[in-house]
């Protein structure tokens, strides 16, 4: 594929700065303490910890950082019919002659986030084991 291209996760500063304004100025109903939800759905004190994790602790740049280390593509997918798609995807080698491919598919809800942590150990695994070339796309 020719149209394939490398890419760089980076959130605006203009975006961050609105979603810290949004997490300062946020109200929660200290009314609605006492209520909670049933075990799938998030209930108030667990939304006010959510909300000052993202205000007070989370780091948006270093997890940032983080994304960056995988290497990251995007190239268009044509259906005919409809619109191209740009599909995200993560493409590790191994740099083991031995590797197999292995497509990683996310189930849904889901991302390719969940193959962050098991990538290194899939393409560069203790000698003795299997390594693999790893893609893992974003699904749509």
């Amino acid at each position: 594929m020719a149209n394939i291209r490398s890419f760089t996760v980076h959130i605006s500063d203009t975006l961050l700065e609105e979603v810290e304004t949004k997490l300062r100025v946020a109200r929660l109903d200290e009314r609605m303490g006492e209520v909670e939800w049933n075990d799938l759905e998030t209930g108030h004190a667990e939304f006010k910890q959510l909300v000052e994790f993202w205000r007070d602790e989370y780091d948006c740049r270093k997890f940032e950082g983080f994304l960056n280390t995988f290497h990251h593509y995007k190239t268009a997918i044509q259906v005919p019919g409809f619109e191209a798609l740009d599909i995200h995807f993560l493409h590790h080698p191994s740099s083991r002659a031995d590797a197999i491919p292995l497509l990683f598919i996310h189930g849904w809800p889901g991302s390719f986030l969940e193959s962050l942590k098991i990538i290194p150990l899939l393409t560069e695994p203790p000698e003795g084991q299997q390594a693999f070339h790893v893609v893992a796309p974003s699904l749509p």
